[in-house]
């Protein structure tokens, strides 16, 4: 379970920030005996502004032990993680996890989450987050493992002439409109794969780190998005969210980070939910296949390994 809360509001540890140690103890309460619920993720990219900021640390080591507390209540112990924004350089590796390793105030957390977007080889060889990772813990003298917290693509580019470019306000358009053999070197998208490769390519190299005998430091990873409902703005009945004008080449499999289309199935209205209302229908995009492809392959993978 994802949740939102924001470091400003931690760190300043006042009425709203008693709200989140209270909300936190409710929601594990509640729901840590679900057999759908595997851990919670308290807060995703908060850590940017306020990673030098002690009084953070405190406070929210003190909002990690209280989800921790408030499991263990239950007679369950709950597993939990937080999410960084990948801002990693070789000088400060990532501040946030650098500096809250050092806090001493985390030892109830599980495991670090980093959402990646790094290409469908997430980094390859010469920039890899699970290298980087592990040299970073090596340094720290810890061993909590790490998350991906997002990865993905979008099913997003933009129209012949116009890929390649920055987008000048042009739409995005969907990639699985796109011929494959329009795609690669020497074609109109030259930089651009089918969302199905892209994302195949991305979870290979998870679960190669995941087998790495040794080097292993990855625990698994959390796809963006399982369906276009990424809201921006004032109505949640538009289907918004970027886009990036930027062309950012192979990062994504069609070239453009666009936040409104990382689903790999659709959109719908909020006006679809509601008590009484029919089940909800999402249209599934090509990458839809190649996702349940891969993880049922997975999972099998995984029933041999706890036969064995």
């Amino acid at each position: 379970m994802f949740s939102y809360v924001q470091g400003g509001v931690i760190a300043a540890g006042g009425p709203a920030y008693q709200r989140y140690l209270n909300d936190y103890e409710v929601m594990v309460k509640s729901t840590i005996r679900h057999p759908a619920v595997l851990g919670y993720c308290i807060g995703n990219e908060i850590f940017d502004d306020v990673a030098n900021n002690p009084q953070f640390w405190t406070n929210f080591g003190a909002l990690v032990d209280r989800a921790d507390r408030a499991g263990i209540s239950m007679n369950c112990k709950p597993f939990l993680m937080t999410a960084i924004t990948d801002n990693y350089t070789p000088e400060t590796s990532w501040p946030a996890i650098k500096e809250g390793e050092k806090s001493g105030k985390l030892s109830k957390l599980d495991a670090w989450g980093v959402n990646v977007y790094r290409g469908p080889k997430i980094g390859g060889e010469g920039n890899s987050p699970f290298t980087q990772y592990k040299a970073l813990m090596t340094t720290l003298k810890r061993s909590k493992p790490l998350i991906l917290a997002e990865w993905g693509t979008p099913h997003s580019t933009r129209p012949q002439g116009t890929y390649g470019h920055a987008g000048g306000g042009v739409l995005p358009i969907n990639l699985d409109t796109i011929s494959e053999s329009e795609m690669g070197k020497g074609k109109p998208y030259f930089d651009a794969t089918t969302t199905a490769k892209f994302l195949t390519s991305e979870w290979d190299t998870i679960k190669a780190n995941i087998a790495a005998k040794g080097n292993q430091v990855c625990a698994g990873g959390f796809i963006f998005d399982w369906c276009d409902e990424y809201w921006k703005g004032n109505n949640p009945n538009n289907h918004v969210g970027g886009p990036n004008q930027n062309f950012l080449g192979d990062a994504f499999a069609g070239g453009y980070g666009d936040e409104a289309w990382y689903g790999v199935t659709s959109s719908v209205a909020q006006s679809d939910y509601g008590s009484g209302k029919p089940d909800i229908q999402r249209t599934p995009f090509k990458a839809y296949d190649a996702v349940k492809k891969f993880y049922g392959s997975s999972s099998r993978l995984a029933a041999e390994l706890y036969e064995d």
